[in-house]
């Protein structure tokens, strides 16, 4: 069964839902169109840091250079994730997640006073449209209307991402805690 690769663990207040990235099924997309952008993306970079020394106007490599390396170090870092366990865990208080391995970040937690939305799906507003689907913590707006994201279960599978969305929602509807669920196009 496809669930069975996720763990969840419910308790009268609580909900923990953890799996393995390397026993999961992934996101093919995401893998294939990061991969084949980075193939493009770092040969270039390099083509831009020698054009800084050899053109005449360098400006424009140098500025290139700045966003250029840190897409071809962001990159492959991203794909560590590929090998961490992470969680996800649900409760009247916040919606809280973390992960264990190489460059994992410390855990994280936003209070549900502080929680827009939690979505799935392909996300599209004016400014982006997304290609893959994503789960989502979005906070509440802050300065200039900027809502803060939060992408969940980068790597897993839409299945599987599915699977997650439905837990929750069903979990928050059950403890009656207040969680606006959205489902955007999948």
């Amino acid at each position: 069964m496809l669930s069975d690769a996720i763990r969840f663990e419910e308790e009268a207040n609580r909900l923990r839902i953890s799996w393995d990235n390397r026993r999961v099924r992934k996101d093919r997309f995401t893998f294939w169109f990061l991969l084949l952008f980075w193939m493009v993306w770092a040969p270039v970079t390099c083509v831009a840091t020698v054009m800084i020394f050899t053109s005449g106007s360098p400006a424009f490599f140098a500025i290139w250079c700045v966003f250029g390396w840190l897409g071809t170090i962001a990159i492959p870092a991203t794909f560590v994730r590929r090998f961490w366990s992470e969680w996800i865990e649900v409760d009247a208080e916040s919606v809280s997640w973390g992960a264990n391995g190489l460059l994992a970040r410390k855990p994280k937690a936003v209070p549900m006073s502080r929680i827009a939305e939690f979505s799935l799906g392909h996300y599209s507003d004016r400014h982006e449209h997304e290609s893959a689907v994503t789960l989502n913590v979005y906070e509440q707006p802050k300065a200039l209307g900027h809502r803060p994201r939060h992408i969940l279960a980068y790597w897993l599978s839409k299945e599987h991402k599915e699977v997650i969305f439905e837990r929750i929602q069903e979990f928050a509807a059950k403890r009656s805690i207040t969680l606006k669920t959205t489902i955007y196009e999948a």
